[in-house]
């Protein structure tokens, strides 16, 4: 049950504090007074979307809390779940600062959002108008009856069921892609190619370079040639030229210790140079142009360089990386094939198993619709719609949903001799939301929920319907926690008790206010709802009637 909602700095509200009570309250004001405001600012504490521009003063955060007595929903499991501290008078708080982030708070500790919505589901139902449309929802629909049945555990065996199904196809799936059975014959290509690429460590080292040479065996030949004779010509070679220079430096070595010291190093030039000579006479014996050689290297680079992009590796140690773990998925695919046999057998018996359990839970709604649509005839009447007919269509289907193999229908005619057809498409606005108050009325009380909000279910009804709407509302609060806000005079008197919301204005703001009325305020605001701006004494009069049946 709802306590206390406090807010600060929250669209046009400076700052509110309001306490909730037991029972059936009404929360009224002009249009555009602030009561959309209201109930957006405890959205907030549901886990709900927050907004910066809702800031009143953007420079200031905004706090919305929410204190809620939780003392009879068994939520320990819930906190101890989410490493939260109980405490049955729970504190639920959602501040935005101005920067636009959003903080969430349960009992003082930080908490995600979405735990902020879970915790929710337990304390709070609200039903705004567009919730109507959840009629047309066959998720919603199938919730509803199983909450009037009580097929909590029907439902759970079924989903667990449901989950082992899910999980073992997936479990197929995932060997299947893992061992890459459904593409065996492309990978044993991949292999076969891989296999048949011959070259070693050695020679993908010096691959580039030896086709570099290859590619220009002619030119460095020559070179080759050229450099040889330069050196070694008998005439004109460098070898030569130095033979002539140390004997001409030897002749008058012996008169300067400079140019015995030049001789010696002459011969060492010598010496280097001879080997020099040597070496590039012996390349040049083994370099020559091979076109086959050159056409076979061209091949190999090629390939080699289009399979480290096929396989988008870089090396030939990657490359052969590649191989092996191709030949590792290639034996696994080859030793699949009893596992998957197995898991076919696995997933045909979960599959059994689940259609077992819908069987069972189809059943259980079945049984209990009769039981439903009796309560929900004597709503209708009650609420000036005793001529219409309410069903449900359940039928078995071949699908399975996390909610069963049920395909369910809601069905109405709002006239004697109408045929039954889709509530969606018949149902006017103002039927609708009297169908979904008489469903809210009978899941309260399956459901139990501590606290109902109604966020002007009456649209679309007035006179003797929106009078006997009124008397369901005060019926349910005296079970569950209810707060209706409204716009009829009707259901403002059954409350026992009563809030008003006013906007007022100057020249430097703008704020709402909400402030619970005493006897002669609500008087006041009945008959101001009853007569428009101008209070008149019959509308006084009414009023106090209307009070007076409530109390």
């Amino acid at each position: 049950m709802i306590t206390k909602l406090s807010v600060s700095n929250y669209a046009l509200i400076d700052a509110l504090e309001l306490d909730m009570q037991p029972g059936f309250t009404t929360l009224t004001g002009e249009t555009g007074a602030g009561k959309s405001i209201i109930l957006g600012a405890l959205r907030l504490c549901l886990g709900h979307r927050a907004d910066s521009k809702t800031l009143k003063n953007p420079d200031v955060k905004c706090v919305v809390e929410l204190f809620c007595d939780i003392s009879k929903l068994n939520l320990e499991s819930f906190f101890e779940e989410h490493d939260l501290d109980f405490d049955q008078q729970t504190i639920i708080r959602r501040e935005i600062l101005p920067s636009g982030k959003s903080r969430a708070f349960i009992n003082d500790l930080p908490t995600r959002v979405d735990v902020l919505s879970k915790l929710s589901n337990y304390i709070i139902d609200i039903h705004s108008q567009g919730d109507t449309l959840l009629l047309n929802n066959n998720d919603y629909q199938i919730d509803l009856l199983d909450t009037f049945g009580n097929s909590v555990a029907t439902l759970s065996e079924y989903q667990k069921a449901f989950s082992q199904y899910k999980a073992k196809k997936k479990e197929k799936e995932d060997l299947l892609a893992a061992t890459g059975a459904e593409d065996r014959e492309y990978i044993d290509f991949q292999v076969r190619e891989l296999s048949q690429f011959k070259l070693t460590a050695d020679q993908a080292s010096t691959i580039e370079e030896d086709l570099e040479e290859l590619q220009h065996a002619d030119v460095i030949q020559s070179a080759y040639a050229q450099s040889f004779n330069s050196l070694d010509d008998e005439e004109t070679g460098v070898l030569a030229q130095l033979k002539k220079v140390k004997s001409e430096l030897s002749q008058v070595s012996r008169y300067s210790k400079q140019a015995e010291e030049l001789c010696k190093r002459i011969e060492s030039a010598q010496i280097e140079l001879a080997d020099v000579s040597s070496e590039i006479e012996e390349l040049s014996f083994q370099i020559e142009a091979d076109p086959v050689a050159l056409e076979k290297l061209t091949n190999t680079y090629n390939e080699f360089q289009n399979l480290l992009a096929k396989y988008k590796v870089s090396t030939l140690e990657e490359l052969k990386s590649r191989e092996s773990e191709l030949n590792d998925v290639l034996f696994a695919i080859d030793n699949a094939s009893e596992k998957l046999a197995k898991i076919d057998r696995e997933i045909e018996a979960a599959k059994a198993l689940v259609v077992e359990k819908a069987h069972l839970l189809h059943q259980e709604r079945k049984r209990v619709i009769p039981s439903l649509l009796k309560e929900m005839a004597g709503y209708l009447t009650d609420l000036n719609l005793a001529h219409s007919k309410f069903d449900i269509s359940l039928e078995p289907t071949e699908k399975m949903t996390s909610r069963g193999m049920d395909s369910l229908e809601f069905r109405f005619s709002a006239n004697p001799g109408s045929p039954l057809q889709n509530l969606a498409k018949v149902a006017s606005g103002g039927e609708m939301s009297r169908v979904m108050l008489a469903l809210k009325a009978i899941m309260a009380k399956s459901k139990a929920l501590p606290s109902i909000i109604f966020d002007e279910i009456d649209t679309g009804i007035s006179g003797e319907t929106a009078e006997k709407m009124a008397f369901i509302l005060r019926n349910m609060g005296e079970a569950i926690q209810v707060l209706a806000i409204t716009h009829l005079p009707q259901i403002a008197s059954r409350g026992n008790h009563h809030f008003k919301v006013e906007k007022t204005s100057d020249e430097h703001s703008t704020q709402s206010t909400i402030y619970a009325l005493n006897e002669k305020q609500r008087v006041d605001e009945v008959a101001r709802m009853l007569s428009g701006v101008e209070m008149t004494e019959a509308a006084i009069k009414n009023a106090e009637q209307l009070l007076g049946i409530a109390q």
